[in-house]
């Protein structure tokens, strides 16, 4: 069975699938895929999340839409990578960790996708969206926000990023739920206890 993840980033895809693999499957892990082409762009040897998001920076912040396009050329090639490999490998347990803004590949990837598997999109209540968004401010990891973050005259920055923010889950939302096979509620699988058994019998 091949599963893709899908969902913001932050809200427990790579959790679930390093329990996944505890009992069988393979982890294809797209930020670590994402991170290792940028690392050969920009000559560093090692590279992680953070430092990622430090070189992307924040929306209104210099280069930020020059160095979006560059990380979303890499994501576009490792999604390509990883129907490949679903296709190589369509009789494994396979689980696709995606990074949040796989959703703006296009909708064709997970059309492909969905051929191998399960599509399962991991959901957000709105009552989280704000310490989010907090915790993305604090410690930036990479956010693409695809033309959503758009100030208005004479708003002050938090309620700009805090406007943004919430149009920018929204957006995706309905993106998400457009490719998903099945939608898993935040406190479904945030819930304690909840075991690797059990999350892969509801599939």
């Amino acid at each position: 069975m091949i599963v893709t993840l899908i969902g913001m980033s932050n809200i427990g895809k790579s959790y679930w699938s390093n329990q996944l693999t505890t009992i069988g499957f393979e982890r294809f892990d797209c930020d670590t895929k994402i991170a290792n082409k940028l690392s050969q762009q920009l000559r560093e040897p090692t590279i992680s999340l953070q430092t990622i998001g430090n070189w992307l920076g924040l929306p209104d912040t210099a280069n930020f839409q020059e160095r979006e396009a560059q990380y979303l050329a890499c994501e576009a090639e490792v999604m390509q990578e990883a129907i490949e490999y679903s296709m190589e490998n369509r009789d494994r347990n396979l689980v696709i960790d995606t990074g949040g803004s796989a959703i703006y590949i296009g909708e064709e990837v997970f059309t492909q996708l969905r051929a191998f598997g399960e599509i399962v999109y991991l959901t957000i209540p709105a009552e989280v969206h704000q310490m989010m968004l907090q915790d993305y401010l604090n410690r930036p990891k990479p956010l693409i926000w695809n033309g959503m973050f758009q100030p208005m005259p004479n708003e002050n920055r938090h309620k700009t990023f805090s406007r943004c923010y919430s149009q920018l889950i929204a957006q995706r939302d309905r993106l998400y739920e457009k490719v998903c096979t099945l939608k898993l509620d935040y406190q479904f699988y945030r819930q304690p206890g909840l075991t690797a058994e059990f999350f892969y019998s509801i599939l």
